[in-house]
């Protein structure tokens, strides 16, 4: 836990200093997601639960290195059912509730495919960082709790829009597919991997 506070200051720091830089966009949105892969068998539900805060700051005309913090909540009621625990004999048979919160913090490097003076400023890029996730189960009188720190990976395309040639504010939308090394179990199967897709629509103020 101490190296991975460690290195969310030296991210913090290292935001500091770049951000003398003359050009920036820093974007407060809300985000959707929907999960994908094994994580979708147990939260398959699409979520409106989420927001995001990001930065990017330019290096060039045309590339911009940024960071990343979002809050994603997910949860999904499962039909009755029989469930079966894991290396034990055991079974219980009621509704299954899931849920799961997910806070990531990412850094990542941007290309710009048009100026800061276009109308629409398309822009891809990856981020990689760190994602903290909680995944709770219950059912009945059973309760199971896991949460941890995993890896993450993502990409991302997006566009700006500014509101007109002299404000500094404008739309901002984007689709980014996160993968990270989450795994846990609950009491009827284990899960590798959490992934999901996520749409964002924010509002960006630009310092130019």
């Amino acid at each position: 836990m101490k190296k991975i506070y460690s290195l969310l200051l030296i991210i913090c720091l290292g935001i500091g200093a770049l951000s003398a830089q003359d050009k920036q966009y820093y974007t407060f949105g809300w985000q959707m997601t929907q999960p994908l892969g094994a994580f979708s068998d147990f939260a398959n539900q699409f979520s409106l639960r989420g927001g995001y805060f990001d930065g990017k700051i330019f290096m060039t005309d045309n590339l911009s290195v940024g960071f990343g913090i979002a809050y994603d909540g997910y949860n999904e009621e499962k039909p009755r059912d029989t469930y079966y625990f894991n290396n034990s004999t055991g079974a219980i048979t009621a509704a299954i509730y899931n849920y799961v919160v997910e806070v990531p913090f990412t850094v990542g490097g941007y290309y710009h495919f048009a100026s800061s003076n276009s109308n629409i400023q398309p822009y891809a890029g990856l981020g990689i960082g760190l994602n903290y996730i909680t995944e709770h189960t219950v059912l009945q009188d059973l309760d199971i709790y896991n949460d941890q720190w995993a890896f993450l990976v993502k990409p991302e395309v997006g566009v700006y829009i500014p509101f007109n040639a002299e404000s500094p504010f404008g739309f901002n939308i984007k689709v980014a597919y996160n993968f990270n090394t989450n795994k846990f179990s609950t009491a009827a199967r284990d899960y590798n991997y959490m992934q999901s897709l996520n749409i964002g629509v924010g509002i960006t103020y630009m310092i130019r």
